[in-house]
């Protein structure tokens, strides 16, 4: 269903099979974005196991980045002691290249920390640049594993993220393990049949 060229394009990508010392997947992704994508592009980072809902979601998530610097799912490091800090995550966010390149020449915000998890260095430049920042929040999860604020848990697995209760994400998480990626199959395989079986205009 991509367009043939956006099928080249992710084939060209050169990832390592294993993270390196801070490395992640997503990290060496975004770096290639850096060094292939002029500054005036808008990159939308997707999980392998998260998706946009709707075609209306997905110009709602370009629209959002065009005003503002930074949208995305909302997620919260659960394993590191940050002040409950929340940042957009990069199963699913979207910004303009401009802003990556300036974030990431004031100080490498792609790497791991001791303070963050992937990429969680990104929205923490923004926020210290009083930058506006868009959080897509969880409005629906069959089963929550992890807390944003507080100690009750809101988002895990099978999570739809929204903003005004209106879904514009999913995200199935713990692709790692067969069942959750028999799963989130299960439901991209409907998905699929109902775009098949809609009348077309």
């Amino acid at each position: 269903m991509l367009p043939p060229g956006v099928v080249q394009a992710q084939l060209s990508v050169n990832i390592p099979k294993q993270a390196v010392h801070n490395d992640t997947v997503h990290s060496i992704v975004l770096k290639q974005c850096l060094s292939v994508l002029s500054d005036n592009c808008y990159v939308l980072i997707l999980d392998i196991d998260a998706l946009p809902l709707s075609a209306n979601a997905i110009e709602r998530v370009f629209d959002d980045a065009i005003r503002a610097s930074l949208v995305g799912n909302v997620q919260r490091t659960n394993c590191i002691d940050n002040h409950e800090h929340l940042f957009v995550a990069p199963s699913f966010m979207c910004f303009r290249i401009s802003t990556l390149r300036e974030a990431f020449e004031s100080h490498d915000v792609i790497r791991i920390s001791d303070r963050s998890d992937v990429f969680e260095e990104f929205t923490y430049y923004l926020q210290a640049a009083n930058r506006e920042i868009v959080y897509y929040r969880p409005i629906h999860c069959r089963k929550p594993i992890w807390c944003l604020e507080g100690s009750i848990p809101s988002f895990g697995l099978a999570t739809t993220f929204g903003i005004d209760n209106v879904g514009i994400s999913y995200h199935h998480f713990c692709s790692r393990f067969f069942l959750q990626r028999l799963q989130f199959f299960v439901k991209t395989f409907r998905l699929y049949i109902s775009l098949l079986l809609r009348p077309h205009l």
